[in-house]
Order: C-alpha cells, then sequence, then structure tokens
C-alpha cells in the first residue's frame, strides 16, 4: 500500500497527486482548492479590520532583567535598587540618598557608592529607662550571636544593619531575597532587645 504522507518524495509521473513540480531537487504540496486574488475574495468572510490596542506600556530607561540581568559592581546603583524592588512589587519609597519599605519594619536600603553591596538597616526607639551598659552588653550580645547582622547603638536608638556584597555579580532576586532574609530575623533581633528591656 502506498504512503498518503505528502512531501515524502516528487509526484510519479502521470498521477494528479496536489503537487507541483519545480526542478528534481525542489517541490511543495499545492493547496487543496486555488486561491482566490484579493479583489475576488467573498466579502462576507473577510475579518473585520483590528481595532487599535488601548494598552500604554510604559518605557523604563534601562530596565532590569528580573530573570536574566545580573547586578554586579558595574550597574548598582541606588536607581537599580529601587527599580529591582518595584519589579517586585514592593511599595519602595526614596527618602533623600536611599530608599524606605514600610512593611512590619521599616527598612532602609542602600546601594554602595562603589558597587560592593547592598545594605538593609532598620531602628528601633530605646528604652529611655535603659542604662547604657545594659544596652551596650544586649548590642555586644547580638553582635556575636548573629554574626551575619552589625546591631548597633545611636544616641537614642538601636539599629540592625545586613550587608548583601554583589561583587562578581548577582541576580535581582537574590537581592530581594536577601531583604526577606533580613526581615525574618529581625524579630528575634528585636525580641533579645525587648526582652532585656533595652527597646520600646
Amino acid at each position: 500500500m502506498a504512503s498518503n504522507e505528502q512531501g515524502s518524495g516528487p509526484p510519479k509521473a502521470g498521477l494528479p497527486a496536489p503537487w507541483v513540480w519545480l526542478n528534481p531537487k525542489t517541490w511543495f504540496s499545492a493547496p487543496a482548492h486555488p486561491v482566490l486574488p484579493p479583489e475576488a475574495e467573498d466579502p462576507a468572510k473577510t475579518e473585520p479590520p483590528a481595532l487599535p490596542s488601548t494598552t500604554s506600556t510604559i518605557t523604563i530607561s534601562n530596565p532590569i532583567d528580573m530573570q536574566n540581568g545580573m547586578i554586579s559592581r558595574e550597574n548598582l546603583s541606588q536607581e537599580a535598587v529601587a527599580e529591582i524592588f518595584s519589579n517586585a512589587f514592593f511599595d519602595i519609597q526614596a527618602s533623600e540618598d536611599e530608599h524606605v519599605i514600610k512593611e512590619s519594619y521599616r527598612t532602609w536600603i542602600r546601594a554602595d557608592e562603589k558597587g560592593r553591596f547592598v545594605k538593609f538597616q532598620t531602628l528601633f526607639v530605646l528604652e529611655p529607662k535603659a542604662k547604657e551598659i545594659d544596652i551596650l552588653r544586649a548590642v555586644n550580645n547580638l553582635n556575636v550571636k548573629y554574626l551575619m547582622f552589625n546591631t548597633f547603638m545611636l544616641k537614642d536608638r538601636v539599629g540592625f544593619e545586613y550587608y548583601y556584597w554583589v561583587e562578581g555579580g548577582v541576580s535581582p532576586k537574590a537581592i530581594v531575597q536577601a531583604y526577606k532574609f533580613f526581615g525574618s530575623v529581625l524579630p528575634d533581633l528585636v525580641s533579645d532587645l525587648a526582652d532585656q528591656n533595652v527597646i520600646q
């Protein structure tokens, strides 16, 4: 039995198969029905023209590719940080020379001027009645317990910092995950200081 698979070879002589012979090396399948020229097409079967799109596209200068892009010393900037978190659907706001995200805790995010790291920082008000020696002891204990974070004391506040290094290149998603990691550890840091009556 002969195969009915079109395109398996040139047509055999004398057969009215749907083949158009071009040359010994090239052939193609002819249409089953003739194609009418444009002026002879049936108007009833002609599809109406597509309506213009009403969706506007927002163009971002130098957009960050969240899937395939890389952030490194060469392109890390405060603008890039803002775009990364905006693309990840965070409500990020400008604050002087840095940006802030307000969720469970207010976190300031700053890109290093030399492009080496992204710094995450948050501050808490000290308990007015807490003694300075107790505050310093609590801060030192946290710096030993949480080596990846820096706990520091200001005049009337205590703060936590986390430096996420980007040298060598990291993905925008990794920077967002670093922020989430920082936020996941903050409750333990805050709880430790609250238990020692150091912060309000």
